[in-house]
């Protein structure tokens, strides 16, 4: 992120992190951010979208300094330990890092939005969420692992925890990692229940849909929809200007007339009153993004 960047380190691990703010904008919320006793220090990519509930079970146990779901995701580990996870609700990848037992502790959300890669070597454990920094960090030149490519090339993924290179890994979804004593433990956390959609009504289902969307509008930034012509970017679109007045909805429309769907965006925009900004690209635009990339690299 572009708003803040700030760095931990002791004899056992350093940590770096570039902030994205979105709840409390303050320094408080920085992070690597260290818990009160000087005992935890966290890192976390993502948002927490109940953390306002977990505040008020955890309030009066802990002093607190901001009113990030930062410190209320490193405050409730501290509380319940690793059962934690079983409370969140959001999108997340993070790490707390207990520094008198000298252990790591990592987790990523039920479905894997926020990614997390890491690195075991050399006696060290290496993680960031993204790979291109892992280089960085671990200052290893990793090589291509050929069955992974493979599978990439032929299934359009790679199997499990494996990513394209040797020895680099990533955490899979619902997952939880422990590194301690140069030794790594993973467990599943989470498995989808298969539940009877016919057993769920259309009112049941708006209901649903409605209190999802209101807990993921928590933001001290101001908040947009990117609003496509299809039905369920419409739907969230539609109930998200129910609870914003200011709504603002954004989308990309394309020159040649064959793929264009921004007309439909904008009428859709019209109808439910959001303040509505849209761009329309062409197949020069891609590639100037594409060679300007390759060019920095």
């Amino acid at each position: 992120g572009p708003d803040d960047e700030q760095y931990f380190t002791n004899e056992h691990c350093q940590i770096g992190f570039r902030r994205l703010s979105i709840l409390d904008l303050s320094k408080n919320a920085s992070q690597p951010m260290i818990s009160t006793d000087k005992k935890f220090v966290c890192v976390f990519n993502g948002e927490i979208y109940n953390y306002k509930e977990i505040y008020k079970e955890i309030e009066k146990k802990f002093v607190w300094k901001s009113k990030s779901d930062t410190e209320v995701l490193l405050n409730s580990y501290i509380y319940w330990g690793k059962k934690v996870i079983h409370k969140l609700d959001g999108m997340f990848s993070f790490v707390i890092i207990d520094l008198k037992n000298k252990s790591l502790f990592a987790s990523r959300d039920r479905f894997g939005e926020k990614p997390f890669f890491y690195l075991n070597k050399y006696d060290s454990f290496f993680f960031s969420s993204s790979i291109s920094a892992l280089e960085k960090i671990s200052n290893f030149k990793f090589s291509y692992d050929q069955s992974s490519v493979n599978n990439f090339i032929n299934l359009g993924h790679t199997q499990t925890k494996k990513t394209l290179f040797k020895n680099v890994f990533k955490l899979e979804p619902a997952n939880s990692l422990i590194f301690q004593n140069e030794k790594i433990k993973i467990d599943e956390y989470w498995s989808p229940i298969n539940k009877n959609p016919n057993k769920t009504d259309l009112d049941s289902f708006d209901n649903i849909l409605k209190k999802n969307i209101q807990v993921k509008l928590n933001s001290d930034r101001p908040i947009g929809v990117f609003l496509s012509s299809g039905i369920d970017s419409s739907l969230i679109a539609y109930h998200a200007k129910e609870i914003l007045t200011n709504l603002k909805t954004f989308s990309i429309g394309f020159k040649n007339k064959e793929y264009d769907e921004s007309k439909i965006s904008k009428r859709f925009s019209k109808h439910i009153g959001s303040t509505h900004y849209e761009k329309i690209i062409d197949e020069n635009d891609m590639l100037d993004v594409i060679l300007n990339k390759s060019n920095s690299l």
